[in-house]
């Protein structure tokens, strides 16, 4: 702030407070899900009255309707503290349980109807990061010709398990082997596989894009079957900034395949 007071040029004003919401949520205001896919898991959020009174609460709906089920318990006063508060009788659990999760995310609302007359209804921020069993790295692949130069002929695909358990590559199949070839680079049952996807012998390209796939089983249950897409492309489109995939609307949408 300017004044016009003698030998002042400035003054700091400092203003503080303390913002209190209708209901309190511990140990924070939202549900968040990370899990792997095939798991089953349960979170909760402790709901509480700011001003003490015992809250009185329905599950309105949730923005993910298959897959998630939430329900709300009271809480009977005996159990541990949840970060600063302490559960007692008159807060509300609000309980959300994923079972055989799928691969996807999604980011959405949970509506509570409370008997609060300063909010009768609450929204819950609903998070879930479900990651696929087996991922791909990169989860596509871009190549292009070198024509004498540096070029984009060749890249390593990894496989890594999110769970770091063991498995094996039992079998890889390219779609257009005129186009593409892929090696498999480790053997035996790891948590990380390598596979090489290079251009084949006297690819040429014009106008345009080529596109192919390469299809990778293994021996994991929960994912037998990868998919990665690869384009080729002419040299002098690879110094454009390549286009990601727009992934399926909707939770359970992977960049796989499966």
């Amino acid at each position: 702030m300017e004044t016009d007071a003698p030998g002042v040029e400035s003054l700091r004003l400092t203003v503080s407070f303390n913002a209190v919401t209708p209901i309190v949520a511990m140990p924070a205001f939202r549900m968040y899900f990370n899990a792997v896919e095939g798991s089953s898991l349960t979170e909760r959020v402790l709901l509480r009255r700011a001003d003490g009174q015992p809250l009185e609460a329905r599950v309105v709906g949730t923005t993910l309707e298959r897959g998630l089920r939430v329900e709300l318990a009271p809480a009977q006063g005996s159990e541990p503290a949840i970060g600063k508060l302490t559960p007692q009788r008159g807060d509300q659990w609000l309980v959300g349980t994923i079972e055989s999760a799928v691969a996807g995310s999604h980011d959405g609302l949970i509506t509570v109807a409370t008997n609060d007359p300063r909010a009768p209804k609450v929204e819950v921020p609903l998070i879930v990061r479900i990651r696929a069993t087996i991922e791909a790295r990169p989860s596509s692949v871009r190549l292009w010709p070198a024509d004498g130069g540096p070029g984009g002929a060749s890249l390593l695909v990894r496989l890594a398990h999110a769970g770091r358990s063991a498995f094996e590559v039992t079998g890889i199949e390219v779609a257009d082997p005129a186009l593409v070839a892929a090696k498999l680079e480790s053997s035996g049952s790891q948590q990380i596989h390598s596979i090489r996807i290079t251009l084949a012998e006297g690819v040429t390209v014009g106008q345009g894009t080529l596109r192919t796939t390469v299809r990778i089983a293994t021996s994991d249950p929960a994912r037998p079957l990868i998919e990665v897409p690869v384009e080729v492309i002419a040299r002098h489109e690879a110094a454009r900034r390549p286009v990601p995939p727009t992934p399926a609307s909707g939770f359970g949408a992977t960049g796989d395949g499966g």
